[in-house]
Parts: structure tokens; sequence; C-alpha cells
């Protein structure tokens, strides 16, 4: 039946009189969390990037931080097509949130300084009519910490949580504050979607499609390395959190074997040891890289003249990186024995150690030389000779010293 026109004048009025008050309680709410409430009087949306979009009939998620602007609007009757703007200034109490502005129009702009204790600490919003005295319209705000998680893949104990070695490989995800009633990090979908991008640095990331996780690949280059995890959607949109790495390039590190001894034959002037070569620091991984020996010739004079230009030949094949970042090989560092008479000498090889970026899949990437590992040996008149090794202690055996072998005990 169509409405009287004195009916319809007296519907207006009221609906121009209907006032909004709004109200924030630190405390939550002693209403059921899935409580449902009359759509009248008004229609409550958010700004989301651009656009106003109507607030979630449940909880609302919001980053700690977030300055939203919520606009109310009259929901019972339209007028031209319109939602009816309500006639009164916004009001708020409580702790945790800031009003910023509010305005006639009833926009207001309100920032979220305090996170929620669990999921059912809201930060709520009462909108309603005094002058009638219905139940109103609630929204209810969970506020969160958005925690940016790195995870390499060779995640050994006692490895560091803010550096990587250059080749590294992980994933990134997240955690937040507080967690869901399951005790696992809000649900990237709830939060808006979540993507994760570099922002700067000699690195890559691959990132999923709003899930909050990617994988990632350290570049050859030490530096610091940043990245960010973007909120695509909802009342936090395009707000992001940073996180940050550092690189870091090896050092070459040469220790004798542990358990083994110094080779030498009693009446000749040599001496020899094995030694592991290592990959510091110890806290970052370069699984991912291959390590060998280049070529080089000898430089030699007085008692090993003879030597001069010799070959040292390239490893055969490129080494894997064992954990602790050891190199997958012994190397035996040897003076060769060499019979009276004695006299003084010097033999130096200057070895270049290589290595490359070798990730199944992608293209080997061979770095500049790691470092030129000098192999130095040298004779006095009496036989007692040295040698070492790019970092080693100076190993000594006289020409009559016992006869031993590298695992004599």
């Amino acid at each position: 039946m169509q409405m009287k026109p004195r009916a319809q004048r007296i519907e207006i009025l009221r609906m121009w009189a209907l006032g909004v008050s709004v109200l924030f309680f630190g405390c939550g709410l002693t209403a059921p969390a899935n409580a449902t409430v009359s759509p009248d009087p008004a229609t409550i949306t958010y700004k989301s990037g651009d656009n106003f979009l109507p607030t979630p009939l449940e909880e609302m998620y919001v980053l700690r931080g977030t300055t939203v602007t919520f606009k109310a609007m009259g929901a019972a009757q339209q007028w031209g097509g319109q939602p009816i703007p309500l006639e009164k200034n916004w009001a708020i109490t409580g702790e945790g949130v800031t009003l910023l502005w509010a305005t006639p129009d009833h926009t207001m702009q309100i920032k979220f300084d305090e996170v929620s204790n669990d999921i059912t600490d809201f930060k709520t919003v009462t909108v309603k009519s005094d002058d009638i005295g219905d139940q109103g319209r609630i929204i209810k705000v969970v506020v969160y910490d958005l925690i940016p998680v790195m995870t390499p893949d060779d995640n050994f104990e006692g490895r560091s949580e803010t550096d990587v070695g250059i080749g590294e490989t992980g994933t990134f995800s997240y955690t937040t504050s507080p967690l869901n009633q399951f005790g696992a990090p809000l649900d990237a979908s709830d939060l808006g979607g979540l993507k994760w991008s570099r922002v700067s640095g000699d690195f890559t990331v691959d990132p999923d499609f709003g899930g909050g996780t990617a994988t990632w690949v350290v570049g050859t280059t030490e530096e610091e390395l940043t990245s960010q995890i973007l909120i695509q959607n909802g009342a936090s949109k395009n707000m992001t959190v940073k996180a940050k790495q550092k690189s870091k390039s090896p050092v070459a590190h040469m220790i004798q074997k542990p358990g083994t001894t110094l080779r030498h034959t009693k009446n000749f002037a040599g001496i020899g040891f094995k030694a592991y070569i290592y990959l510091l620091p110890y806290n970052v991984s370069y699984k991912n890289l291959q390590f060998r020996e280049g070529e080089c010739f000898a430089e030699a004079d007085g008692f090993y003249a003879g030597s001069n230009g010799a070959k040292h030949s390239q490893s055969e094949s490129w080494l894997s990186i064992l954990a602790n970042n050891r190199v997958n090989a012994t190397d035996t560092v040897n003076a060769g024995d060499k019979a009276p008479p004695f006299a003084e000498g010097r033999f130096v090889w200057h070895i270049p150690w290589k290595l490359q970026l070798h990730i199944p899949g992608l293209t080997d990437i061979v770095f500049p030389d790691l470092t030129i590992a000098n192999h130095i040996k040298s004779s006095d008149d009496e036989g007692t000779t040295s040698i070492r090794k790019v970092n080693t202690p100076t190993f000594t055996k006289a020409a009559n010293a016992e006869s031993s072998g590298y695992n004599d005990p």
C-alpha cells in the first residue's frame, strides 16, 4: 500500500533525528563473540584503499598502528536511492584507540595502538540510536601485530637468526600476536591477504598469492637484504611490515685434520700434514656453494730450484660443502722428501681457491677467487723443513727426527 504523504513526512523526520554514539571498550564485550545485533539504525563502512566497504558482521582485523576511517550511514530508509547520512557527531571513550578527527557527516578517523590480548579481546565500536533505544550495531576489532619469520632451508641448531650465507635459500612466513584459538597464526585471508616482496639487496623473492609465504634465494654480494610483507586488502590495506637480513661472504680457513700427526721420513728433508678446509662464519650455511683448487705454477729456489715452475693442477671436480661449512675433501699438504746434501731453499704455490653457486634448476654462478692459498715450504742447510698453507701454523721437522705417518698415535 502506498504511504500517505503525512506518514511519509513523519518517517523522514524520524530518520533525520536519528543519532549516533560510539563507545570503545579496551577490555572486550560481555556478549558472546559471535553475537549478532540489529542492523538498524546504521550501516557502518570503513575505508580500504580508495573505497568504503561494509564492516563485517563478525570481527574485523586491524594491524596495530593502522589508522581506520569509519563512516556511518542510515540503513533503514533510502533517500534518492542513497543511504541517509546520520546527523549526530561521533563520541568515543576507552583505551588503546586514538580519535584523530571526526566530521559532522559521521566520518571519523581512529588509530588502533593497543594489541588485543587474545582473539576475544575486542576493541569495540557500538553505533546506536539513543532516541529509540535500539540494540545498535557493534563492530568488533581484533588488533594484531604481524611478525615476519625467516626460515633458512639449512636451519641447523645455533645458526644466526639474522645473517645468511651467500647462495642460501629458505622461506618467508609470518606469525601474529595474538594467535588464533588453536595457537596458530591468524589466517592470512582474515587479515586481507599477505604478500612478500623484495625491497632492496641482492636476493630474489618468489611469493605465493596472498597466503603470507614465499621462497628466497640470496645472491652473491655481501650486503643488507630488506624484504616486506604487504597487507593486500581490508582495513590495513597497503600497510607493510619490513624484515632485514645480512648476507655474509665466506672466509677461507684451514686446520690440521683432528686426530692426525705430521708425516716425516728420518734423515730426509721433508714434512706433510692432513687438513680440512672450512668456510667461515660457521653460523650461516654455504651448502649451496661448491669448492675447487685452481691451477698455478711454483716459484722455487735454492734447495728446491729444480721444482721451479712445477704445476699445481686444478681439482678434477667441484667439491660440495658439508655440515659446519666444511669442504668435502681432506687436503694433503706435503713437502715431499729430499735426500742430503741439504741446503737452504724455498718453494711456493699461489693456489687460487674458487667457489661456485650451484642450486639445482638454476644456472651455476662462478665467483671471483675466494682467496689465494699460499702453500709454502722451506729448508735449511741441516735439512730442517717447514711447511704451512693459508692460515695454518708453520709445522717443522728436523731431518734426523724419527719417522712418522699421518695417522700415527
